[in-house]
Order: C-alpha cells, then structure tokens, then sequence
C-alpha cells in the first residue's frame, strides 16, 4: 500500500498513534483515514494541541483502535468516534468560544469539561447495521472490479429508530452528568448518515423538533453536525434561561 501522504496535521497525529498501521487490513479505518486526509480534522488537531491536549487525543485513538493481529469492525466505529469527540471539542473552543477545554480521562464521566461547570458529551448517529453492511458489501465489490448501485423509487419516511438513537444518546448523556453531581451538559451529536431511501428532509425535521423539545425538558445544549462541519452545525437548541 503506498504509504506516500502529505504531511498535514492529521497525517502526523495518526502517524503518531499508529507508527504500525501498514499490516492492518486495506479498509481499516485507519488506512482510510491517510487516504481521506480531511483538512476540517487538520485544523482540530491544531485546535487540540494548542489547548495542551493533544496527549490526551492521542491516548484516546491508541486505546479505542488496538493494532495487533485482530482486527475487530467496532475498532473502526470507535476510531471514528474519536474524531467526533475531537470535533466536539473544536467546536467547543471556536464556535461556543469556551476558553479550555479538556478531555476527561473516566468512562463514568462525560467526554470533555469545557468550562468549570460545563460538560460535553460527544455521541456518532451511526446508520442501521443493515446500512452499513449493504454499504460494506458495495464497497468490497468495488474493490473487486464489480461495481454495484442502487435505485430506490420514491423515499420513505425516516425510520423510526432514528430519533430514538438521538434520544438514547442524549439519556446517556444526562446519566453521566448525573453522576457529577454538578454542572449542566452539551449534547454534540454528529449525524453519521441517513440509510438510502429515507426522506432525508423528513428526518432532520423530526431530529430538529426532537431536540427542541428535549433542550427545553432536559436543560441540555443538543447540538447535530454532518460529515465532520464542526464549524457549522445543522442544530444549535441552546435551553432557555430558567
């Protein structure tokens, strides 16, 4: 595999986490990840590093995703799941404008502190298992020179799972920051996908009026980004002031 990469921020991070990544399968989300090379994420790890916190990013990638002889698919879900906390924690420092914040390094608590009585807790949106192994089974075609589409006539209405992976999400959340005993919490969620043939239009819809209500419920700061644009978020519900 050619291991030729810009020296970008990203590439030097992973190339920092990973020094053996070249004996991992051609799809792991690592080597997928030298491929992208996604400039957003070079301008997180500055972010990250510049707060005094890219130890502690590169702690949380080397743990998540173990490079050894197995090599487990929930190790690629989780790598991603980094990023997301990553993004959330850009997002934190330059668009919420919170002065420094930190990883926390206890599973029992939220993933960030980003002021000193204010928690973050990041969660992915992944698509149904069923997406993704029909997006596996694609992919893997097209490795083998057999390309595959799909067509869908008219759309559905979102599944109904979909809301509630948002709602688990943010009960988990309120769980950990309960067990804090103080403060209050943002919920960041990135949007991993939509399946194919779900009125996209429909689901963000029913996510908008979802985390409205549940803001104004919970207390809780529901944020939803997409394809990693930390910086412009779909859903910013932000509680009202009690």
């Amino acid at each position: 595999m050619n291991l030729e990469y810009d020296e970008t921020p990203f590439v030097a991070i992973l190339r920092e986490a990973f020094a053996n990544h070249s004996n991992l399968p051609e799809r792991c989300a690592i080597n997928l990840a030298y491929e992208v090379n996604q400039e957003d994420f070079s301008d997180v790890v500055e972010i990250v590093s510049r707060c005094g916190a890219r130890e502690g990013l590169v702690a949380r990638l080397r743990t998540t995703h173990p490079v050894g002889p197995n090599h487990l698919g929930q190790y690629d879900r989780h790598f991603w799941t980094v990023w997301t906390e990553a993004c959330a924690f850009a997002w934190a420092k330059n668009v919420a404008g919170f002065d420094r914040p930190r990883f926390t390094d206890d599973r029992g608590k939220p993933d960030l502190l980003v002021g000193s009585s204010m928690w973050l807790e990041a969660k992915t949106v992944e698509r149904s298992p069923d997406e993704r192994r029909a997006l596996d089974q694609m992919a893997e075609a097209s490795d083998r020179g057999r390309p595959q589409y799909r067509m869908t006539y008219g759309f559905s209405v979102p599944h109904p799972t979909i809301v509630k992976k948002f709602n688990d999400g943010l009960s988990d959340a309120l769980t950990k920051l309960a067990r804090q005993g103080f403060g209050e919490i943002i919920v960041y969620f990135e949007l991993d996908g939509i399946d194919w043939g779900t009125d996209e239009h429909a689901a963000l819809k029913a996510i908008d009026e979802w985390s409205a209500t549940e803001s104004s419920n919970t207390g809780a700061r529901i944020v939803v980004t997409r394809g990693g644009r930390w910086r412009e978020p779909l859903i910013d519900h932000i509680p009202p002031a009690i």
